[in-house]
């Protein structure tokens, strides 16, 4: 369920959180992630979490659904 879905989000934001500043210690300037267009759910919790949409790619994925290509300034 959707409900679901968000939930698994937040908990991998919340890990991420966790993660980032591991990533600051090895000098990570930026990350990247590609997000189906259609889920929104995840495209706003990366938002939550300071990743802003750089891109899009067309067709990206099997089924022939585009990609959004988010990016977070570490």
């Amino acid at each position: 369920t959707e409900e679901e879905v968000e939930e698994k989000i937040k908990e991998m934001a919340k890990n991420y959180g966790r993660d980032e500043k591991k990533l600051k210690e090895n000098d990570v300037e930026k990350i990247f992630l590609e997000v189906r267009k259609s889920n929104l759910p995840a495209i706003n919790c990366y938002k939550t979490n300071g990743f802003v949409q750089i891109a899009e790619r067309k067709e990206y994925y099997g089924d022939g659904e585009d990609a959004i290509i988010m990016e977070k300034l570490i």
